[in-house]
């Protein structure tokens, strides 16, 4: 959480963070409880395209996404949809009634409704995030490979952070290391 935290857009600027939206995400992170916090600085990453019913959050790094699979990140403020080059294109036909990759949109959307088991259980887990957050959860969908893919990568916190933080595994280790020296 701690490095989590270092690394947050609030306390440093992001790539592409103005100063009136750090503000603004200031003053949204002010006002937040205690779990809505904690979820904003450790997003949980769902893997969608598995048949569970319940679906089990992976670690938030880019080494959890796998090119075939589709992803819910989400936190406080935000759902992002990651979907890999070759997922497969039933469950994009399930999900966004479109066959392939290429031609899937990107950006802000509203799932379709479908008559599906995959369409309704995507579309119940999204309403129930939803329902669960103090601020209104906008849906972005993000392809593999395209640069919005940024949305996601603010999201991975397990990963070196692009204002040059470090990792969840360095950081851990420099803490390590940091406590031993400080032993006798």
């Amino acid at each position: 959480m701690l490095n989590s935290l270092r690394r947050s857009e609030v306390l440093l600027p992001g790539l592409r963070g103005s100063v009136p939206l750090r503000l603004q995400l200031r003053s949204q992170l002010v006002t937040m409880d205690t779990a809505s916090t904690a979820a904003h600085f450790y997003p949980q990453l769902l893997p969608l395209h598995q048949c569970e019913e319940a679906v089990c959050a992976v670690r938030c790094s880019r080494l959890s996404l796998e090119e075939e699979g589709v992803y819910l990140a989400h936190d406080a403020l935000g759902l992002v949809l990651w979907v890999g080059h070759h997922a497969p294109p039933s469950f994009l036909s399930c999900l966004f009634n479109t066959p392939s990759f290429p031609v899937l949109p990107s950006g802000e959307c509203c799932l379709p409704v479908l008559d599906n088991a995959v369409s309704q259980r995507v579309r119940g887990l999204i309403d129930t995030l939803r329902r669960r957050s103090a601020h209104s959860l906008r849906l972005q969908v993000v392809k593999q490979g395209q640069g919005s893919e940024e949305a996601l990568q603010r999201l991975l916190v397990e990963d070196k952070s692009p204002n040059g933080g470090a990792s969840y595994p360095d950081f851990l280790y420099h803490v390590h290391v940091s406590s031993l020296k400080l032993l006798p």
